[in-house]
C-alpha cells in the first residue's frame, strides 16, 4: 500500500485517487457546458472505471457520453477520443445517458433517455446502445445499422428514465426495469419490466408482447419497479412497490416465471408471488434489490421520498420469498442518522466477502457497510457509517466494488452550477 494510505481505515478517502479521494467531471474539455451529470458507472476487472453521462454539448442541449478513467481517476486516452465518445440516439434530438451492464460478452449495454418536445415541454423516452467489447456500436442492435433503440412512450405515459435499470439473463436476453407516470400526474405510476433479444427487439414470448406492467389485484393504484434480478432457473425476481392499502406504498419483491406469469411459490400463504413489508401504518418502498447467498436484500425507505422524517430500510428475504431470520431475525433493519435528513438507501453493492455497502443521498450523502446478519460493521467510518456535507443535486447515486474491497461513490452532489457528476474513492 501506498504512503499516501498508510495508517487509514476503512472508510476514509482513498488518497491514491484523484485529488484527496475525490474527482469530478471538470476533467473533460472546455467545449462542454455547464451540465456535466454521472448517469451511470462501472468498475472494469481491470480496474478502470467507465462513465455514463448526461452532457450539456449546446446550450440547453445535451447528448450521451462515455468517458473511461484510469484507476487512478484520470481519463485514459487509449479509450476513443482521449477518454471520451459523445453521442446521440436519434440524430438531433437531446439525449442523456443512463445505467450501464458488463454483458457477458465483454460488449457494454448503456440505458439512457430521447428526449421529445410537446410543446415546449420535454418528454423523455426510454433509450439505449449496445457497444462490441471494444467501445464500438454494435450495429446488430436496435434500429438497422445504428447500434441504438428507443421503446417509445405509450400514449399518455411518460418514462422515469433516471430510474430504469438493465440485467442480463443466461441466453443473452436483457430485462430493462422503469417506471412510467400518466402524463400531467407523476403520483400516478405503473411499473413496467421488458423483455429485449439480444439485438433488441422485443421478446413475444414474455407477456406476448415483451412488456409486462406490475400491477397489485386492483390495477388502478400506482405501482414501480426499482431492480430485477434473473435467478439461474430462468425465473424474475423484481422489487419496488405497490398500493396495497388506499394512500399508503407497501415494499415489493414479487417474483416471475420466464414467461411472466407471477410465481405463486415465492412468498408466504397470504400474498403469493410477492413478499410485501408494512413498518408502523407508514409508506414503504424498496429502491435497490441485492443477491446473497441466502437469498436477497431489499433495499429502500420507510417514509415518504424527501420528508425529512424518512428512515432508510434494509430487509433480508430466502430464496423461496419468506423473511431471513438471519438478517436482523427477519425484521427490517431500519437507520436514521440525522433527525433532519432523509436516510432513504437508493442503491448498494454486495462485497466479495459478502458485506453490503449501501449509499443514501437525497437530503446528505451517507454511506454504510453492513455484516451479513444486517449488522452495521463497526470497522466501516464511525460506527459502521460515513458521511459527506452535501446532497445529491441529480439521479442518481451510486456505490460500486473496487479492488481490495475499496468502494466509490458516484452522483452529481449539490453546489455546482449546472450539475457536476463526482467520484469520491473509499478504502475498504
Amino acid at each position: 500500500m501506498s504512503h499516501r494510505n498508510i495508517e487509514r481505515s476503512a472508510g476514509d478517502r482513498d488518497n491514491l485517487f484523484g485529488i484527496e479521494g475525490e474527482r469530478t467531471l471538470s476533467i473533460l474539455p472546455d467545449d462542454i457546458l455547464d451540465t456535466r451529470l454521472i448517469k451511470g458507472v462501472l468498475v472494469l476487472p481491470d480496474n478502470k472505471i467507465l462513465l455514463s453521462m448526461t452532457l450539456e454539448t449546446q446550450s440547453g442541449f445535451g447528448q450521451y457520453g462515455l468517458a473511461m478513467l484510469t484507476a487512478e481517476g484520470k481519463l485514459d486516452p487509449s479509450f476513443h477520443d482521449g477518454g471520451l465518445r459523445i453521442d446521440s440516439f436519434n440524430g438531433d434530438n437531446p439525449c442523456g445517458g443512463g445505467r450501464l451492464l458488463r454483458l457477458a460478452d465483454g460488449g457494454l449495454l448503456m440505458l439512457g433517455s430521447d428526449i421529445r418536445y410537446v410543446g415546449v415541454d420535454p418528454v423523455a423516452h426510454l433509450a439505449m446502445a449496445r457497444y462490441s467489447s471494444n467501445y464500438e456500436l454494435d450495429q446488430s442492435f436496435g434500429e438497422p445499422g445504428t447500434g441504438h433503440q428507443i421503446i417509445e412512450n405509450q400514449q399518455d405515459e411518460i418514462c422515469m428514465t433516471d430510474f430504469s435499470k438493465v440485467v442480463e439473463q443466461a441466453d443473452g436476453k436483457l430485462l430493462i426495469c422503469t417506471t412510467y407516470h400518466k402524463l400531467g400526474d407523476w403520483s400516478n405510476t405503473t411499473g413496467v419490466l421488458f423483455r429485449l433479444h439480444p439485438n433488441g427487439t422485443f421478446d413475444k414470448s414474455f407477456k406476448n408482447t415483451g412488456r409486462l406492467d406490475f400491477k397489485m389485484q386492483d390495477s388502478t393504484t400506482p405501482t414501480g419497479l426499482s431492480a430485477v434480478l434473473p435467478q439461474a432457473d430462468g425465473k424474475i425476481v423484481v422489487a419496488g412497490y405497490g398500493r396495497l392499502h388506499s394512500m399508503r406504498d407497501t415494499a415489493l419483491i414479487a417474483r416471475f416465471d420466464n414467461n411472466g406469469l407471477l410465481d405463486q411459490s415465492f412468498g408466504s400463504q397470504n400474498s403469493p408471488g410477492y413478499c410485501g413489508i408494512e413498518v408502523d401504518n407508514r409508506s414503504t418502498r424498496f429502491n435497490d434489490l441485492l443477491s446473497t447467498n441466502r437469498g436477497f436484500v431489499g433495499l429502500g425507505q420507510v417514509g415518504d421520498s424527501n420528508n425529512p422524517d424518512t428512515e432508510g430500510m434494509l430487509f433480508g428475504i430466502t430464496q423461496d420469498g419468506l423473511p431471513d431470520p438471519d438478517v436482523n431475525k427477519g425484521e427490517p433493519v431500519l437507520t436514521k442518522y440525522h433527525q433532519d435528513r432523509e436516510g432513504a438507501w437508493l442503491n448498494g453493492y454486495v462485497q466479495p466477502d459478502g458485506k453490503l455497502v449501501t449509499t443514501a443521498a437525497r437530503h446528505y450523502i451517507y454511506l454504510a457497510r453492513w455484516l451479513t446478519n444486517g449488522m452495521a460493521d463497526q470497522t466501516f467510518g464511525t460506527d459502521g457509517h460515513i458521511s459527506e456535507d452535501s446532497s445529491n443535486a441529480a439521479e442518481p447515486a451510486i456505490v460500486a466494488g473496487r479492488h481490495e474491497n475499496k468502494t466509490l461513490w458516484a452522483g452529481n452532489p449539490t453546489g455546482v452550477a449546472g450539475g457536476l457528476g463526482k467520484l469520491i474513492a473509499y478504502l475498504g
